[in-house]
This record gives C-alpha cells, sequence and structure tokens, in this order.
C-alpha cells in the first residue's frame, strides 16, 4: 500500500476513536450528555474524508479531548466500558 493510504486510514481510526470517546461522554458538573449539533458531526464527517486536514486534525482532537478530560471538564459516562471498575 502506499504510504499515503496508510496515513489516511490511520488517522480515520484515530478520528472514529475520538468521535466514539467524545459520544461516550458527559459534563462533569451537571451531568448532561455531550450533544453536539448536526452541522459540527458532519463537519467532523467531511474533515475525515481529507487526508492532509485530518492528519492535522487528529493532534487537534486528542490535544483537545486530552485537555477536557485532565481539567475534569468532561468524563466518561458510567456504563461506558472504559469507565468501569473492577
Amino acid at each position: 500500500m502506499h504510504w499515503t493510504v496508510v496515513l489516511f486510514l490511520i488517522s480515520a481510526i484515530i478520528s472514529g476513536i475520538v468521535a466514539h470517546l467524545l459520544h461516550n461522554s458527559h459534563c462533569y458538573r451537571d451531568d448532561a450528555p455531550i450533544k453536539l449539533p448536526l452541522i459540527l458531526w458532519i463537519i467532523f464527517a467531511a474533515i475525515t474524508l481529507i487526508p492532509i486536514i485530518n492528519c492535522i486534525a487528529c493532534i487537534i482532537y486528542i490535544v483537545m479531548l486530552g485537555m477536557a478530560y485532565s481539567d475534569d471538564d468532561i468524563e466518561l459516562n458510567e456504563d461506558f466500558w472504559l469507565a468501569k471498575k473492577y
């Protein structure tokens, strides 16, 4: 495979993981689930389909999501498998 295809697939998988984590999170203070407007989900999907922009956006997504989780602005839902305590 060509390196651009591999890079696109890796960044598309990372974008999918970020979207899944964001979908299974809620606000820390009021326990309200995070609901993004439909237009933002469409923009997110459009950015995922553009390879060069998606690579840059993946880095931005990871940094912003990491900062939001570390500052306790958002947290995972209790029924999500990553939030369970064994």
